[in-house]
């Protein structure tokens, strides 16, 4: 624990301390190297002055408070940490070759650190923001507590920076420059730079938080997925490119005032913008803001995940970003842009139409479809596509075939389609009216249709075949029409709707009827008998005609005329008939054939007369006729027979009268009986009547005896034998 003021020597210089810790005021060499091994404990050197290469190597806590090396100076501490300078201004560690700073812990500096290149190596993190003066940073390896270096002139990085996990904090009062080794492996980089800083390696930085860089580009190339967390502003330019995606957080912000392209932003994989629409910002007179994105390893791919949450820009296609090169393949059109290395297709294609015919050409339309990305139509095109293929107005089917010479300032691609245009026949309306006509045993009818809704100017009629519901004769009878045709000019561009059915009569048709009367024999009325002859009678028909047929009176005659009455029409057809006046015809009355036989009748000697009576053997009387007059026979009273004859019989002029005569016996008297005949019991003597006669010679018997009353009278046919036997 002994301190050392000075250590001094020519040449090499070198010290060990064992043990404790140390403090040593100053050691140098005037022309050598020098070189001190500090103790477990701390080491403290305020001095340290070398012509050649040197090397501090404590074992604990290390502070090297000012150092001039001509050459190469490494510090290093096995457990502790490394500090530079005091609370002094003005200490400097210099060395005008490589400075490399090993420490178990941490690094930190009050002094300012000068060197043509500086390495790390810290297990705690190194914190170096003093006013250095360092040209290159070579290889910096933390394991914990991340980064920091300041650096007053400018430096660039020649060896990678690793700082997994971490924050690594570049600043410089210069440029900052990298090379293809110096690739920062970090969590976050922040920092500040004057005239550029060009962070061009393949870098695993996660996270970029604020950096400010004034003129010049602030470039930063990752080879990972990058996440902007703080505010990235340079008043030159800005150029991010990102492998595996970018996103802005709600404190990411990247503000370029420079001219031109201002910001570029390329991301090889999604883009998402979770702060809103300042998290790009040209802010130049004349710059503009480039982002880029493509499919991760793929550049024609789309990147459909993409969020742009409201920058105010406009997509580009078809200009893939060279990562190598960072350049576009095609220059994007003015304006900030989303660029994309794919290029999608506008397909212009005709509005396909079915339009019903109206008389005029229809317009037709071409649609402009396949916009992605939100793009507004008004943005993504300019010009009007055009529509060929129709030029008549008339009903049919037409091919459109898109064209025009559309631009794009998106650059999208264009394709020309086809369509269709159908000019449908306009539905009309039509009224039928029928006419009426006479029965001709068809349903055939006639009639006209007359349109509604035909467009002014066009020739069109339609006719059809007509037909009544059936060919019965009626009135009020449906038509209809079939096979209905339009004609005409414009015929081709109307269809007709269903039709409905007119109504129609078909009157009866006249018949003539003429009457042939037949023949009759006198039957007491003037009743006749016939049939109609019909003139008119339609062919397949079943009619007749009938009526009541009468002569002008009932009387027998010749040529007697005969009238028809009621007459009417019977058969299936009838009823499409109508009957007029029948005429007159004329037949005979033919005398009615009577033939009348008068009865045998007899009567006993001595009595009166029966009625002579008779009865009509052949024909018979017509209703409510009679005869007149009545029979005669022979006169005479003596037993025996007499004739009976006509007498004054007789019928009227209607008739033919044949008669059959009979005979009328007057019985003898029977003398049978014992007391004398009964009928000469009754036998009296009128007043002008004598009984004066010879019984015996009038007198016949025959047969039994009968005694008493109520014997059978002889028999008709026993009498009339004797009657006529006994005829003189």
């Amino acid at each position: 624990d002994i301190a050392l003021t000075t250590i001094a020597g020519r040449d090499a210089v070198k010290v060990a301390v064992l043990n404790g810790s140390q403090r040593i005021g100053s050691v140098s060499s005037t022309s050598g190297s020098v070189q001190v091994d500090g103790p477990a404990g701390a080491l403290t050197i305020d001095q340290l002055t070398a012509n050649a290469a040197s090397q501090v190597n404590g074992g604990g806590d290390t502070r090297l408070v000012s150092a001039s090396v001509n050459g190469d100076l490494s510090v290093k501490s096995a457990t502790g940490g490394l500090r530079f300078g005091d609370a002094a201004p003005g200490r400097v560690i210099a060395a005008s070759g490589a400075l490399s700073l090993d420490a178990a812990a941490d690094i930190a500096q009050q002094g300012v650190l000068q060197a043509d290149a500086l390495s790390v190596k810290a297990g705690a993190g190194a914190v170096l923001l003093a006013a250095n003066q360092v040209a290159h940073l070579d290889a910096v390896d933390v394991a914990a507590g991340g980064f920091a270096f300041n650096d007053a002139a400018g430096f660039d990085i020649r060896g990678p920076i690793n700082a997994t996990g971490q924050t690594v904090d570049l600043r410089s009062a210069g440029a900052i420059g990298q090379n293809a080794a110096g690739v920062i492996t970090a969590q976050r980089l922040t920092g500040s730079s004057v005239g550029g800083a060009d962070f061009g390696a393949s870098n695993q930085v996660a996270q970029i938080g604020d950096f400010t860089n004034t003129r010049g580009l602030f470039r930063l190339i990752d080879n990972r997925s990058l996440t902007i967390d703080g505010t990235v502003l340079s008043t030159g330019t800005v150029s991010l490119a990102s492998h595996g995606g970018m996103t802005f957080t709600a404190n990411g912000k990247v503000v370029a005032d420079g001219a031109g392209d201002a910001v570029v932003l390329a991301s090889d994989g999604v883009f998402t913008n979770l702060r809103g629409a300042d998290a790009v910002s040209a802010t130049g007179a004349a710059s503009r803001w480039l982002i880029y994105t493509q499919a991760f390893g793929d550049p024609t791919a789309s990147t459909a995940g993409n969020s742009f949450n409201g920058l105010d820009g406009k997509s580009f296609y078809g200009s893939a970003y060279n990562f190598s090169i960072e350049a576009f393949a095609l220059a994007p059109n003015a304006g900030n842009r989303f660029v994309y290395a794919y290029q999608p297709v506008l397909a212009v294609t005709p509005v396909s139409l079915v339009v019903t015919y109206n008389g005029a050409i229809p317009t037709v339309s071409a649609t402009v479809t396949g916009l992605v990305n939100g793009d507004a139509a008004a943005d993504a095109w300019s010009g009007a596509p055009t529509v060929s293929g129709v030029s008549s107005k008339n009903a049919g089917t037409y091919a459109l075939t898109a064209g025009g010479g559309l631009t794009s300032d998106m650059n999208y691609r264009f394709s020309y389609g086809v369509g269709s245009l159908r000019i449908d026949p306009k539905t009309i309306g039509g009224l039928l009216t029928a006419d009426s006509k006479t029965y001709d045993r068809s349903t055939g009818a006639t009639g006209a249709i007359t349109l509604s809704g035909v467009v002014a100017g066009d020739s069109v009629s339609a006719a059809g075949t007509y037909a009544f519901a059936d060919w019965n004769a009626g009135a009020g009878k449906t038509v209809t029409a079939s096979g209905v045709v339009l004609s005409g000019g414009d015929a081709g561009n109307y269809l007709l709707s269903p039709l409905a059915t007119a109504q129609a009569d078909i009157f009866k048709k006249a018949l003539t009827g003429a009457l042939v009367a037949s023949d009759k024999t006198y039957d007491g009325t003037a009743a006749a008998s016939g049939s109609i002859v019909l003139t008119g009678v339609i062919s397949g028909d079943v009619v007749t005609a009938s009526g009541a047929y009468a002569f002008a009176d009932r009387n027998a005659g010749s040529g007697k005329t005969v009238t028809a009455s009621g007459s009417t029409l019977a058969g299936l057809d009838a009823g499409n008939y109508q009957l007029g006046a029948v005429g007159t015809d004329l037949a005979d009355i033919f005398r009615r054939q009577v033939t009348v036989s008068a009865d045998d009748l007899f009567k006993p000697f001595g009595q009166v007369d029966p009625v002579l009576t008779y009865r009509i053997t052949m024909g018979s009387l017509a209703t409510g006729d009679t005869f007149t007059g009545a029979l005669g026979r022979g006169a005479g009273e003596v037993p025996g027979g007499y004739v009976i004859s006509r007498g004054t019989l007789g019928l009227s002029s209607n008739y033919d009268l044949t008669f059959s005569g009979a005979v009328f016996t007057i019985e003898r008297l029977p003398t049978i009986e014992q007391e004398g005949s009964i009928m000469m019991k009754y036998v009296t003597q009128s007043p002008d009547f004598t009984l004066d006669w010879n019984p015996e010679t009038n007198l016949h018997t025959q047969g039994p005896a009968c005694e008493g009353e109520g014997c059978p009278p002889p028999t008709a046919a026993t009498d009339k034998a004797q009657t006529l036997a006994a005829l003189p």
